[in-house]
């Protein structure tokens, strides 16, 4: 079975998109926090040993 980690971000520019992309994370969901006006990019890789 595969593990997943996961982590969040927001405010991201196209260079660190790219950055996290070529680290092995993936986007997964984008959700608009409308109390804090931004939106949160969610992202998942295979956990340790697993990428």
């Amino acid at each position: 079975m595969t593990r997943w980690e996961y982590c969040t971000r927001a405010r991201l520019s196209e260079a660190d998109l790219n950055a996290l992309g070529a680290d092995g994370w993936e986007l997964v969901s984008t959700v608009y926090n409308s109390d804090h006006m931004v939106t949160v990019l969610y992202f998942k890789r295979p956990a340790g040993g697993d990428r």
